[in-house]
C-alpha cells in the first residue's frame, strides 16, 4: 500500500501510538495500581563477577533529547516511498489516526508470554524498523530478531536483538547494538519496572535477590554476553530506555514511558535509541566514568553455567581493599582521611613463592621510571592497525563504542595531503549513505 502523497514520516511516528492490549478471560490477574507483582522469579542468583555499582536517572533530559532528534532528523515531507517492504513484509504496523491509513495486524488477546512477544515485535519494533530502514536506507540489513537461547526463564522472560552487519559484502561480521528485554505486565508491574530505574547498584554479597536486582542481573549478563551497551525493557504496557558505560560497571536509564505516551510516542523514543546505539549524528552520548580497563578488554566475558550448577567460591584476594565505596582509597585524593588502601599498596615479585607488600613510592618521577622500564620489557607483536582490529570482537574492538572511527567523517580525520586522500572516496555518516556505495567502501 502506497504512502500517500500528503502524509509525513514525522506526523505519523508522533501520532503512532499503541493500541490497547487486549487480555484473554483466563489470561492472570494485573497488579492493582501502584502495587508490585510479587511474581518475577527469575532464576538468577549473584554472581562475583557481575559488577553494577552505580544506576543513573536521566530523569526529563531523555523526553527533550528524543524530541529535539525527531525534530531536527525525521522529513515532514512526503517521501514517495512505500511504507511495506515488499522483500521483508515489514511495515509501518502501528494503527494510526484518520489522518494516516496504515494496514490493520490483527493480534490476538494475550494470555502467555509468547503472545504478549509477537504484541511487542509486530507492532512497536516492527514499525521502528521499518522507520529506520526508511529513514536511513544503509540499515536495511540491520532488523529485530528474537532471541532462542535455551533458557528457564523462557515463560516469563524474553528478549529481541537489534542486529546486522556495516558492510553488506561480509555479513558473517555482525553485531548486536540493542537488546530488549521483554516480560508480561502481571510479571513486570508498573511499579515493578518503576522499582527497577530507582535502583542504584547491585548488591556484591551471597544473599538473596529482589525481583528488581534480578531482572538487573539478567539484563546485565545478557548484554555482555552479546556486547550489546544499549537495552530497553518492556512489559508492552510500560518501557524503559537504557545504555551500560563501555567498562560495564555503570548504566544510565530513562523514566518510565506509558504506552499511550504521546511526547515522545514509544516508537520515536525506540527510532531515537536505535540510532543512538549505531551512532547517528546528533544522539546520546553515554558519559565517561572511570572503570576496570579488564572491563573493556576482548577477553572480558561471563561465564555461563548450566541449570542446577553450584558456584565456587572464589579464593581470598591479595589485595586488601574491601571494594566499598564508602572506603574508598587514597587515589581518591582523601588519604589523609582514610588509612591507606589497596592503590598505595604493591606485590613484590622478587621471590614470586613469598610475595611481601611494599610502599610504592611518592615521587613521580620514580613511578614514571618503573613504567617506562616495564614498558621496554613489553615484546612489540608487530601487527597492523588493520590487523589488530580484525582480531578483537569480529572487526570492531570490544570497548570502544561502534561510532569510532568506523563512523567518522573522513575528510574530518585525515591529516596528509591531497595526495593521501583516495579520490571519489565516500564521507559523512555511514547510516546517509546509498547502500551501493557502502557496499564498495573498504573497511
Amino acid at each position: 500500500m502506497a504512502w500517500r502523497g500528503t502524509d509525513d514520516l514525522r506526523g505519523y511516528l508522533k501520532d503512532a501510538v499503541l493500541p490497547e492490549m487486549k487480555y484473554t478471560p483466563d489470561a492472570p490477574p494485573l497488579s492493582l495500581a501502584g502495587h508490585k507483582s510479587h511474581r518475577n522469579v527469575l532464576t538468577v542468583r549473584n554472581r562475583p563477577h557481575r559488577q553494577l555499582h552505580g544506576i543513573y536517572a536521566t530523569q526529563s533530559l531523555f523526553d527533550t533529547l528524543v524530541n529535539e532528534w525527531i525534530k531536527e532528523r525525521i522529513p515532514t515531507r512526503s517521501l514517495g516511498i512505500l511504507d511495506e517492504d515488499h522483500e521483508t513484509g515489514r511495515s509501518l504496523s502501528i494503527p494510526s489516526s484518520r489522518k494516516f491509513k496504515t494496514p490493520q495486524i490483527p493480534l490476538p488477546p494475550v494470555s502467555n508470554m509468547e503472545r504478549v512477544s509477537s504484541w511487542i515485535s509486530h507492532l512497536p519494533l516492527q514499525t521502528a524498523e521499518r522507520t529506520m530502514h526508511i529513514i536511513f536506507p544503509t540499515t536495511e540489513c540491520w532488523s529485530f530478531e528474537p532471541s532462542f537461547e535455551d533458557d528457564n526463564d523462557i515463560n516469563i522472560y524474553r528478549e529481541f536483538r537489534w542486529s546486522g552487519t556495516i558492510d553488506p559484502e561480509h555479513p558473517e561480521t555482525s553485531y548486536s547494538t540493542i537488546t530488549v528485554a521483554c516480560q508480561p505486565s502481571w510479571i513486570l508491574s508498573s511499579e515493578d519496572l518503576w522499582q527497577f530505574t530507582e535502583l542504584r547498584s547491585l548488591p556484591s554479597g551471597d544473599g538473596p535477590l529482589r525481583g528488581k536486582e534480578r531482572l538487573w542481573g539478567k539484563l546485565w549478563d545478557s548484554c555482555v554476553r552479546n556486547q550489546s551497551r544499549f537495552f530497553v525493557v518492556t512489559s508492552y504496557q510500560d518501557w524503559v530506555f537504557g545504555a551500560f558505560t563501555i567498562g560495564w560497571t555503570s548504566a544510565f536509564v530513562s523514566p518510565v514511558f506509558n504506552a499511550r505516551s504521546r511526547d515522545p510516542t514509544i516508537v520515536e523514543a525506540l527510532v531515537y535509541w536505535i540510532s543512538t546505539s549505531l551512532g547517528a549524528p546528533g544522539c546520546y552520548k553515554c558519559p565517561e566514568i572511570p572503570e576496570p580497563v579488564t572491563n573493556m578488554s576482548a577477553g572480558f566475558n561471563i561465564p555461563e553455567y548450566p541449570p542446577g550448577t553450584e558456584f565456587v567460591t572464589p579464593a581470598d584476594s591479595l589485595s586488601s581493599w574491601s571494594g566499598k565505596s564508602e572506603e574508598p582509597a587514597s587515589s581518591a585524593g582523601i588519604h589523609t582521611v582514610m588509612p591507606l588502601d589497596v592503590s598505595d599498596r604493591g606485590i613484590s615479585n622478587e621471590d614470586p613463592k613469598t610475595p611481601t607488600a611494599f610502599q610504592k613510592p611518592r615521587d613521580p618521577t620514580q613511578t614514571r621510571q618503573r613504567v617506562q622500564m616495564w614498558l621496554a620489557g613489553v615484546p612489540s607483536a608487530g601487527f597492523t592497525r588493520r590487523e589488530c582490529l580484525a582480531s578483537l570482537h569480529g572487526g570492531h574492538p570490544v570497548g570502544e563504542p561502534l561510532t569510532s572511527e568506523i563512523f567518522d567523517d573522513a575528510s574530518s580525520t585525515s591529516t596528509g595531503s591531497s595526495a593521501d586522500t583516495e579520490v571519489g572516496a565516500p564521507q559523512g555518516h555511514w547510516l546517509s549513505m546509498p547502500m551501493q556505495t557502502l557496499s564498495r567502501m573498504r573497511w
